[in-house]
């Protein structure tokens, strides 16, 4: 799909790309099936707000549901999901096809109410909280990242200690951070209380820093554990290492050690170098567990 029909203040989307519009489900079918045909094993659907498509006869969790059921061994992951509108019925497709990751990518943006509002995201904290809970419920292992705005316009420190604290309370495996930049033709941008850029890149700095020690304590979770890991590409430090996802997108990088490009492989992580784990394949023979 293509264009948004949200309008958040502070986005230019809507304007430069249009109103939503949803290519034919038969289209998006039969696209995948070409990727896969020539190799491609993991794909993302992708679209401004993928849970408002629709394309007249089938929604997004009836689409994610068709394309899971293709024949072949592949990976589905989805961009991006607005707050607004997940549903149950997509939860029930992840936590029910094995070929769907068990990955959320839902924008937070703010965890003030008031600022959410004047961003027009049509949901409250608390809703967002919700929707957070549930879906780990429903998923077993998901992993939750998100993207967060900070400085709106008249945003204050209180506004900005309410984002803190939902951060720190919802622990997201990985977040997005950024600051507000104004969009020519947005209502933001003509908002007046703008804040300083350098309280904004202040705020930024802040944030980051809590998001980087929660990020690290998941990662050095996932030690001991084994993984499937596609392996994309050589990884940038060594031509004799992989670099890889998980089905819940962490980055991974292990000796080749025989594995090949594209071929799924298990790997047992051994520990975290930054935003990266690090680890080793699974010895021929072992028991192929994944906890």
């Amino acid at each position: 799909m293509r264009g948004c029909d949200n309008f958040c203040s502070y986005c230019i989307v809507p304007l430069t790309r249009g109103r939503e519009r949803s290519r034919p489900a038969s289209d998006v079918l039969d696209e995948l099936r070409k990727m896969l045909d020539e190799g491609f094993r993991d794909i993302t659907l992708l679209g401004q707000n993928v849970n408002s498509y629709n394309d007249g006869r089938i929604d997004f969790p009836g689409l994610l549901r068709k394309a899971a059921r293709i024949p072949g061994s592949f990976r589905l992951r989805f961009l991006t999901s607005h707050p607004k509108d997940l549903s149950d019925a997509l939860l029930d497709v992840m936590a029910s096809e094995p070929k769907v990751c068990p990955h959320l990518h839902l924008p937070l943006q703010s965890g003030s109410d008031r600022i959410l509002g004047l961003m027009n995201r049509r949901y409250t904290s608390g809703q967002y909280r919700t929707l957070v809970w549930k879906a780990r419920r429903m998923i077993p292992d998901l992993a939750v990242s998100t993207d967060v705005m900070v400085g709106f316009p008249t945003e204050t420190e209180a506004d900005f200690q309410d984002t803190c604290r939902l951060m720190s309370e919802i622990r997201f495996d990985d977040a997005y951070l950024y600051h507000f930049s104004a969009r020519e033709g947005t209502p933001a941008a003509r908002m007046a209380d703008q804040v300083p850029e350098a309280e904004r890149l202040s705020r930024l700095d802040r944030l980051n820093r809590i998001q980087r020690a929660v990020s690290l304590e998941v990662k050095k979770g996932s030690i001991g554990r084994l993984v499937e890991v596609i392996p994309e590409n050589a990884s940038r430090k060594s031509p004799d290492e992989w670099m890889g996802k998980t089905p819940g997108n962490e980055v991974v990088v292990f000796p080749k050690n025989g594995s090949h490009l594209g071929k799924p492989v298990l790997v047992r992580v051994t520990g975290c170098r930054g935003s990266t784990l690090r680890g080793v394949t699974q010895p021929a023979g072992m028991p192929a567990f994944t906890d």
